[in-house]
Protein backbone atom coordinates (compact mmCIF):
# COMPACT_ATOMS: atom_id res chain seq x y z
CA UNK A 1 0.00 0.00 0.00
CA UNK A 2 2.84 2.42 0.81
CA UNK A 3 4.16 2.00 -2.68
CA UNK A 4 1.03 3.24 -4.41
CA UNK A 5 0.88 6.04 -1.92
CA UNK A 6 4.63 6.70 -3.26
CA UNK A 7 3.85 6.36 -6.66
CA UNK A 8 0.79 8.69 -6.48
CA UNK A 9 3.31 11.31 -4.92
CA UNK A 10 1.12 10.94 -1.31
CA UNK A 11 4.16 10.03 0.02
CA UNK A 12 7.83 11.68 -0.96
CA UNK A 13 10.61 13.53 0.26
CA UNK A 14 13.43 12.53 2.55
CA UNK A 15 13.12 9.50 4.78
CA UNK A 16 13.98 8.49 7.91
CA UNK A 17 14.00 5.02 9.43
CA UNK A 18 12.67 4.31 12.43
CA UNK A 19 13.23 0.63 13.31
CA UNK A 20 13.64 -0.89 9.82
CA UNK A 21 10.79 1.67 7.98
CA UNK A 22 10.95 4.47 5.86
CA UNK A 23 9.35 6.70 6.87
CA UNK A 24 8.38 9.90 4.71
CA UNK A 25 6.29 13.14 4.61
CA UNK A 26 2.59 12.28 3.93
CA UNK A 27 2.90 8.60 5.87
CA UNK A 28 0.40 8.16 8.58
CA UNK A 29 2.01 6.58 11.71
CA UNK A 30 0.90 5.45 14.75
CA UNK A 31 2.76 6.36 17.94
CA UNK A 32 3.82 4.04 19.97
CA UNK A 33 5.21 5.74 23.04
CA UNK A 34 3.82 8.42 25.91
CA UNK A 35 5.47 11.35 26.23
CA UNK A 36 3.78 14.75 28.36
CA UNK A 37 6.07 16.67 27.24
CA UNK A 38 5.14 16.88 23.70
CA UNK A 39 1.82 15.69 24.84
CA UNK A 40 1.19 12.18 22.52
CA UNK A 41 0.16 9.26 23.77
CA UNK A 42 0.73 5.63 22.98
CA UNK A 43 -1.95 5.03 20.23
CA UNK A 44 -2.13 8.22 18.88
CA UNK A 45 -2.36 8.60 14.93
CA UNK A 46 -0.34 11.19 12.87
CA UNK A 47 0.19 12.26 9.50
CA UNK A 48 4.09 13.14 8.80
CA UNK A 49 4.29 16.83 7.69
CA UNK A 50 8.29 16.87 7.17
CA UNK A 51 11.37 14.40 7.72
CA UNK A 52 14.56 15.31 8.54
CA UNK A 53 16.72 12.45 7.47
CA UNK A 54 20.30 14.73 8.54
CA UNK A 55 18.51 15.04 12.23
CA UNK A 56 16.49 11.66 12.25
CA UNK A 57 13.76 13.75 12.98
CA UNK A 58 9.78 13.81 12.17
CA UNK A 59 7.40 16.64 12.19
CA UNK A 60 4.00 14.83 12.80
CA UNK A 61 0.51 16.14 13.12
CA UNK A 62 -1.66 15.12 15.94
CA UNK A 63 -4.79 15.45 17.21
CA UNK A 64 -4.58 19.37 15.13
CA UNK A 65 -1.33 20.48 16.27
CA UNK A 66 2.38 19.54 14.66
CA UNK A 67 4.77 18.40 16.77
CA UNK A 68 8.41 17.33 16.55
CA UNK A 69 9.41 13.73 17.12
CA UNK A 70 13.09 14.37 18.14
CA UNK A 71 15.69 11.11 17.44
CA UNK A 72 15.38 10.06 21.07
CA UNK A 73 11.72 9.33 20.91
CA UNK A 74 12.35 7.62 17.61
CA UNK A 75 14.79 5.08 19.29
CA UNK A 76 12.83 4.34 22.26
CA UNK A 77 9.51 3.94 20.52
CA UNK A 78 10.74 1.64 17.66
CA UNK A 79 11.78 -0.97 20.50
CA UNK A 80 7.95 -0.73 20.56
CA UNK A 81 7.48 -1.40 16.91
CA UNK A 82 6.43 2.39 15.51
CA UNK A 83 3.91 1.58 13.01
CA UNK A 84 3.05 2.45 9.71
CA UNK A 85 -0.33 3.25 8.72
CA UNK A 86 -1.69 2.59 5.64
CA UNK A 87 -5.45 3.18 4.12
Amino acid sequence: ARERMVAAGAVSGPEVIVGERPVAAGDRVLLRRNDRRLGVANGDRALVVRADDASRRLIVRVRGRDVALESDYLERASGRRCSTVTR
